[in-house]
């Protein structure tokens, strides 16, 4: 009994020998594992590349901080009146 499934649209059905064909791989669930021990690894790899890209680029194109801090008011209150010695 041929089975209905299209594997791709110009091919046409299964055959009935394709009950009887072994499968390509005998223990999916291990190979599933592997797989995503595989994938879990190069994306680590390809995320821990990114990052150091990223960082280095910023590096190099970074020239120095333009922060500049302004004492506040009360700061400048503060330390004119310990150097006067007032309390």
């Amino acid at each position: 009994m041929p089975s209905k499934l299209l594997i791709y649209p110009d091919e046409g059905t299964l055959g009935p020998e394709a009950a009887e064909q072994r499968s390509l791989v005998q223990d999916l669930c291990r190979l599933d594992r592997y797989l995503d021990k595989e994938m879990t690894k190069e994306l680590s790899y390809v995320a821990i590349g990114v990052l150091v890209l990223c960082l280095a680029t910023l590096a190099l194109l970074s020239s120095g901080s333009n922060l500049k801090v302004r004492p506040s008011r009360e700061s400048r209150r503060l330390r004119d009146s310990h150097s006067r010695g007032d309390r």
